[in-house]
């Protein structure tokens, strides 16, 4: 497990280990087989480590943002978006889309573990105008996503 410097990028702070996922995952399971293959056995942080990356993993190309840091002082959305202590997550602004790196107006945000779930509860969120939906199944809160069209420009 590699540690890492935050950097900022327009105006707000990225966590590049949670930005790196997939890498990360790879090279933390890498260390596993290794240890595995030495007879040692690492600590439940790093199989907790992967867990959070797994979740980060399958959720990203979904589109969802998630918390991927339960328990710290600060927030780590699943693009990498270091979200202030004082900032739930469904309202920080800065979080990016996962496919280019920039900033998404709308976006899905859930706030359960059960990655595998179909029916993941998510919330829409618009970062332009502060529009928030209500909880619902992944693909509910996908198409009020999508219905968004709000004043503010871009």
């Amino acid at each position: 497990m590699h540690t890492y410097e935050p950097f900022d990028y327009a105006g707000h702070r990225y966590d590049i280990q949670t930005v790196a996922a997939d890498l990360e995952f790879v090279g933390l399971r890498r260390s596993v087989e290794a240890a595995r293959a030495a007879g040692h056995t690492l600590s439940g942080v790093e199989g907790m480590f992967m867990g959070e990356l797994r979740d980060t993993i399958v959720k990203r190309p979904r589109g969802i943002h998630h918390n991927t840091r339960a328990g710290m002082s600060e927030a780590v959305c699943a693009c990498g978006l270091i979200v202030p202590a004082d900032v739930p997550l469904d309202r920080a602004t800065g979080h990016l889309d996962d496919q280019r790196w920039e900033p998404v107006r709308t976006l899905l945000i859930s706030f359960s573990d059960d990655w595998w779930h179909e029916g993941l509860p998510c919330r829409a969120y618009c970062q332009g105008c502060g529009w928030l939906g209500v909880d619902a199944p992944y693909a509910e809160a996908e198409l009020a996503r999508l219905a968004h069209a709000c004043e503010v420009p871009e």
